[in-house]
């Protein structure tokens, strides 16, 4: 599973005070679909699904969004997805730098993932508050993994919905890690983590 990662793992009680940042992480664009990858969106799905993604980012309120990094995978020398992002949002902090992405989660009191990959198993792992919006148009999931992400989304960790997950990001950005470490989300996480 997920414990054989190098992410290092945040422990309730370590101080939050330099932890202001809410990581957006975003799945890329490719102009073409020159590889497979089975877990994610293709072709003119490609743009709703980035619209999706925007439309949780617009419905941020204002102090979160002033505080929030759109992370973009370093994915092939990608910049479309960068563009368009900038082109809607022209003052947005977007990170897509090789190497960045642990320092990133260093930072962050909320990471916020939007695809299915080994992202929100990292998330979850590195034991920082998550919300995982992943819209079921785009993904399909294993019966054992649908099982979780039910469990996840009883709990207001899992969304389908983008107005949802941002609702839930604003309700919960000023008191993250006290949402985060109730014990029926810790609980879920560890039997996560123990089976990704």
């Amino acid at each position: 599973g997920v414990f054989n990662t190098d992410i290092p793992v945040f422990k309730p009680g370590t101080t939050t005070q330099n932890r202001d940042k809410c990581v957006l992480i975003g799945y890329n664009l490719a102009k073409f679909s020159f590889l497979y990858e089975g877990s994610r969106p293709r072709s003119p799905l490609n743009l709703n699904h980035l619209d999706a993604q925007m439309r949780l980012y617009e419905n941020l309120d204002i102090s979160i969004k002033n505080n929030t990094i759109v992370r973009l995978k370093p994915f092939f020398d990608d910049v479309y997805s960068k563009f368009l992002w900038k082109k809607k949002f022209k003052t947005i902090n977007i990170s897509d730098e090789r190497g960045k992405f642990v320092s990133n989660l260093n930072e962050s009191k909320l990471n916020i993932v939007t695809y299915n990959a080994s992202t929100p198993l990292q998330s979850i792992y590195s034991n920082i508050p998550t919300i995982i919006f992943l819209d079921k148009r785009f993904y399909s999931f294993s019966n054992e993994l649908d099982y979780f992400f039910r469990k996840f989304e009883d709990l207001g960790v899992f969304f389908q919905d983008d107005i949802e997950a941002a609702r839930q990001v604003n309700k919960i950005w000023n008191n993250s890690f006290d949402w985060w470490y109730s014990n029926e989300i810790q609980d879920l996480r560890v039997k996560f983590c123990e089976k990704f």
